[in-house]
């Protein structure tokens, strides 16, 4: 694993696979937000892509969607950047939800669900509750 240089993010050298990261460990490696190390000026980089992904982004271009090749990867990384944070927002939240369904496990407050139709029957009372 190298940086690479700009973002202080890692890079992978080539047939080097990452392992996946849980959201919360992306987050620590992201820089601050507003923190960039280029001064906010866009800089050129090349990336290689899977030819689907090339399909993909020159069917965009081709209907106009987005001007350009580099469009297409900036909206992209706009969304990932996106969801990426939503997820790291909801950590605690999915913790606690956590928690709270290990404590009830411990002291037996749970239900076995036997097949679909009893899923079915428990969905809908614990939906009838929530109105």
């Amino acid at each position: 694993m190298i940086s690479d240089g700009v973002s202080g993010l890692p890079e992978f050298a080539a047939g080097q696979n990452p392992a996946p990261m849980r959201p919360a460990e992306m987050a620590e490696q992201l820089p601050p937000q507003g923190g960039q190390t280029d001064g906010g000026c866009r800089t050129q980089r090349s990336f290689n892509l899977a030819e689907q992904h090339r399909r993909f982004i020159d069917r965009l271009v081709a209907s106009g969607r987005h001007a350009t090749g580099s469009a297409v990867v900036q909206e992209a990384l706009r969304r990932y950047e996106a969801d990426v944070e939503a997820a790291v927002a909801h950590q605690p939240t999915l913790r606690e939800l956590a928690e709270h369904g290990e404590r009830d496990i411990a002291r037996g407050a749970f239900t076995v669900i036997r097949d679909d139709a009893h899923l079915d029957d428990v969905l809908d009372r614990a939906s009838r509750r929530a109105d």
